[in-house]
Order: C-alpha cells, then structure tokens, then sequence
C-alpha cells in the first residue's frame, strides 16, 4: 500500500478469514471515496475454492469480508464498482457474474445469455453504462446498459415486480451490407459480431416465479421425496386440469402519448432481472397466419413515429390480466445521419400505417377468394353425386367462378398478358405494393406518385369488396342450401344432417 504515489510501501500480509499466502487475484481502489479499497483472494491451487472478497474504509488498515451469500465454493477472481453508484458492485467468479446493490451485503447471479463460466476479468465502459467480462475460455461478454440496477435496493426487490426506467430508444432504419447480413462476402475469417436490436428496451424484474399447478404440484413431490415419503400418482383429473391450464404469461403494454394502444409484447415468466425489446413497430392489421396462431401473437406492422411512449407491466394468469407496475414513460428519437429526411414524422408514419393496411386488406380478400374457390371444388364434387338434377347448381358454380377470374385480374393483373409481353395497365397490386414497398423502410416523405397509387387503389378495391362481399354472404349460401335440399355429401361451410335417407 502506498500513499505516496509509490515513493514508499507498507506491506499488509494478513487478511481476517484469509489464508495465508492466498493469491491477490484483484485490488481495486474506490472512485468515490479515497480510504475505500476491495481485493480479491483466490486460492484454489491448494484446493481451496472459498470465495474471498474483502472490503477496507481505511487504506487498508482494517479489513472485513463482504463475500455474504457468493457460492461458497467459487472462487473470485474480479471485481468492480459502478462509477456513480458506490454500493452497485459486480463480482466475477468461477461460476459467472454477481452484482450487489448494496456494497457486498447481499448478491444476486446475472445469468441472461450467460454460461457458467469462470468469469477473470471486468470492465465498465462509461460512455453506454455497459459491463464487459472477459471469460476463460468462452470469449467476452457485454450486458448493456445496466444503469437500471442503480435504482435498485434491497427494500424495491421485496416487490412482486419492478420495471426499470426506460432510456431514450433510438429509432433508425439499419444499413444492409451487399450481398447480405452478417459477413456477406467477405468470407469465413472475416471476423463479426452481431450489433444490438434496433429497439428500445425494458429491463424488468419479478421476485417469484408464477406457479402453475404442475409446478405446485411436482413441488410438493420433492418435499415428500426429501422427507422419504412416497409420491401418490396424480389422478387423471388432476393431470387434465394440468394439460388444460393456460400457461401463465407477462405482458408489456405500449400506449402512444394519446392513451392508444401501439403493441403488446408478452414473455415467458420468470423470477430475477431480465429484459424485453420492441422493435417500434405497431401490430400487423395483415390476416393471421399459422405462423401468428404458433407464435400466439400477430406479426410485426409498421414503424411508428418519434415522440413519447408509455410501457406497463402486467401478468396473465388463467387468462385473467392483473398488473402488476404503472406504466413507464420514455421518448423515442431519431438519429439525425439522414439525407432527404422528411420534415414530418408523424405524416410518414401514418401514411405507412395507410397503405399497410390496405394491403392487409389485399391479403385479406387473395384469403378470402382462395377459401371460396375451395369450396366451389368440393361443391362442384358434391353436386355430381346427386340423384336428382344438377345443371342449375353446377352452372352457379361456374357463374361464381367466372367473376372471381375477373376479379383476380383486377386485383393481381391479367398473368397470360404478362407471359405474352402484351401492354397491360397497373393492378390494384401494382399500386398498393409500389407505395408499401417504397416507403416502408424510408425516412424521407412519400412521393406524390405513392399518395397517387394509393387513392387509385383505395377507389378500385371498393367495387371489388362489395362484389366479394355479395357473393361470399348471399350466393354461396345460396348454393349451399340447395346443396342441403338435395341431400349432396358434406362440403366445408354447411351443417351436417341427419336423417338423409330421402336422398334423391
């Protein structure tokens, strides 16, 4: 220890607790205050994996552990203290990172994304609030931004849930490399890294899990089976209600600065500190897709424009939504490395929003004439196993047919005209497509040719819908219960009957 800028040194060889000739593996001075010092001990080459954390308010002259409840075998080997917060410290151990919010009395692992691994090494990067370990044998790892644990305390971590304050999300349309992400072309040795999401981010925390009954319930089995019980197999009641339970979910609610709702994010429970990212965009109006139902959650839709946005934190249990944190406010803002940038956010992110939804309708209405098509199939099947006559139902059929032929040629254009290079005027497709796919990813406004395309197409879909709309309600229907009437075999769309034995 010196005091003097090195001109002179004080040996200290004795530590409480601490073998003697234990290894210094880290000694860190603390940047608020001049008489703190921490060191770390390592001493697992004589077969010791204590972990040895020691704390000094005095220049070293007095020492005192503040290894509290660290693995008993995982020995230290870093240590470091956040530059603003001076009881915010982390601690690198055999079995990975810990982090103390109240100078070393208690601690907690951060394990998100993290192995178990011997963690030798850390650093805090000032300028983004990030912790950096460097690891043996499995790389470097960096947790970003955990300026959220300064607000913590032990007293906030007795609370069911915590949602941090939320810094400004930067929202800006990420560059793509030639020939694609991640290394492109430049071949296997060129070194990469995957950057962050392009999202604004909510780090939240949950003191206890969400039991559900099979939690409960294999619970109670393992303290029977600690108490040398036997373990009673459960019922088949019991196991049915357990495979009908709705798994318990959190969800994150983003409101726009005039209480709408712009998206709802939801994620597994699961106790400790964790993280989850929206990526600005509201929800797809677009059909549902398989994909959706699997997911349990509507696709990704439009970008929403910079400004001010809340977020809340609730659970989902048995389906019933309880909440569990008021709601957060945070500013979403923009880079300002654009060129032609429009001078109207919100006018962009509502035109987006526009032409997006008219091409869900698009999709939408494809659906919608795929599925009637489908029907007439099976329809045109049934209708020729009738005993009685069946020209007027089949000649219905082809009536349908014939318009929806028609009307695909409105929607996508006539495809014979475009295999035989013949002139062909602009499709309802053409238009909404030309202004989805060309303002889509765009900072700059739109070009009145996209506003142009998508009022034609906005005028051209409304005929196309009512006359969709006539066929699917009424003249399907229609055909349906004749179909009914003359005892014909079951199509998709109609109830099946009893009592069929007067077929004609």
């Amino acid at each position: 220890m010196t005091e003097d800028g090195g001109r002179t040194w004080k040996k200290i060889s004795r530590f409480p607790g601490v073998p003697d000739m234990t290894y210094v593996n880290m000694i860190i001075a603390s940047q608020h205050d001049e008489n703190v010092v921490y060191a770390a001990f390592n001493n697992h080459k004589r077969g010791d994996f204590t972990p040895y954390l020691l704390k000094s308010t005095n220049k070293g002259k007095t020492w005192k552990s503040i290894s509290s409840n660290l693995p008993k075998r995982g020995s230290i080997y870093s240590i470091a203290e956040d530059y603003e917060n001076p009881d915010l410290l982390f601690s690198g151990t055999e079995f990975g990172v810990f982090f103390s919010v109240d100078g070393g009395k208690h601690w907690k692992q951060l394990k998100s994304g993290l192995p178990t691994i011997a963690v030798r090494d850390l650093a805090i990067h000032r300028g983004e609030d990030d912790l950096v370990l460097g690891t043996f044998g499995r790389g470097f790892y960096i947790l970003d931004d955990y300026s959220t644990f300064r607000s913590f305390s032990e007293e906030k971590m007795k609370q069911e849930a915590i949602l941090f304050p939320v810094k400004d999300a930067l929202l800006f349309m990420e560059s793509t490399r030639i020939g694609g992400s991640g290394k492109s072309f430049q071949g296997a040795s060129f070194f990469t890294s995957e950057n962050p999401n392009v999202a604004a981010t909510f780090k939240y925390y949950l003191k206890d899990d969400i039991e559900t009954l099979e939690s409960i319930r294999r619970k109670k089995e393992d303290e029977i089976r600690e108490e040398g019980g036997d373990i009673k197999y459960p019922s088949l009641d019991e196991l049915r209600a357990q495979n009908m339970e709705l798994k318990p979910k959190l969800q994150f609610t983003l409101k726009d600065n005039a209480g709408q709702v712009v998206r709802r994010l939801q994620k597994s429970p699961s106790s400790g500190v964790h993280e989850v990212e929206w990526d600005f965009r509201y929800s797809s109006s677009g059909p549902i897709t398989e994909s959706d139902v699997n997911k349990e959650e509507p696709a990704m839709g439009t970008y929403v424009a910079p400004g001010t946005y809340t977020v809340a934190m609730s659970k989902i249990v048995d389906g019933i939504e309880t909440k569990l944190t008021e709601s957060v406010s945070f500013n979403v803002v923009t880079l300002a490395n654009v060129t032609l940038e429009t001078q109207n956010r919100r006018d962009l992110a509502d035109f987006q929003q526009k032409v997006s939804d008219l091409q869900s309708i698009l999709r939408a209405v494809g659906n919608l004439i795929d599925d009637i098509e489908n029907r007439l199939n099976k329809m045109r099947v049934a209708a020729k196993s009738v005993k009685g006559d069946n020209v007027n139902i089949l000649s219905d059929i082809q009536d349908i047919q014939s318009r929806l032929n028609d009307i695909k040629i409105s929607l996508y254009g006539d495809r014979l005209s475009s295999r035989l290079d013949i002139d062909r005027s602009l499709s309802i497709s053409d238009r909404i497509n030309r202004a989805v796919y060309g303002t889509i990813s765009a900072t700059s406004a739109p070009t009145q040719t996209h506003r142009d395309g998508y009022q034609i197409a906005r005028e051209e879909l409304e005929p196309v819908l009512r006359e969709i709309q006539q066929i699917f309600k009424r003249e399907i229907v229609s055909i349906e219960n004749e179909l009914d009437r003359v005892g014909a075999p079951y199509t998709p769309g109609r109830i099946p009957q009893l009592n069929r034995d007067s077929r004609r």
